[in-house]
């Protein structure tokens, strides 16, 4: 694992997440690249252009909110570099409000890739189940 790939994981990692909690879709869209695939445990989803992926992320962001989550903290547990560009990671997601998880842990795959001076999102696989994206909140396989 490099040290440098787990880095720019979590810096982006922890990126997306404020932009989710602050809802900025701005940020947050520009850093998916398209067409970008998410796929759960019982769910493929598609995003082919910005319009999808702003839906997509307000409808993902006023859940947390109305959960009164304050706190997405997601940890990486590896990353590495698939060639100069690209960095395929893990990591483990937490969803808390006042210190205290609101839905299970669950864990995550991703690949960011780096174009025009950005990090930015092109693979997500979510390992939950029962996620109804995205309205309804991850639940683990635990």
């Amino acid at each position: 694992m490099s040290k440098d790939a787990i880095n720019i994981y979590q810096r982006f990692l922890d990126e997306m997440s404020d932009a989710i909690l602050v809802r900025d879709a701005d940020t947050f869209v520009r850093r998916i690249f398209l067409p970008h695939v998410l796929q759960t445990d019982d769910q493929l989803i598609e995003f082919n252009d910005s319009e999808t992926a702003h839906k997509q992320f307000l409808g993902f962001a006023n859940a947390l909110a109305s959960l009164g989550i304050d706190a997405y903290v997601r940890i990486a547990t590896s990353a590495e570099f698939r060639g100069r560009t690209k960095i395929l990671g893990e990591h483990e997601s937490y969803m808390m409000s006042a210190g205290k998880l609101v839905v299970p842990k669950f864990s995550n795959k991703m690949q960011i890739e780096f174009r025009d001076d950005l990090w930015g999102l092109t693979t997500t696989r979510h390992f939950a189940k029962y996620l109804s994206w995205p309205d309804l909140l991850p639940r683990s396989n635990d």
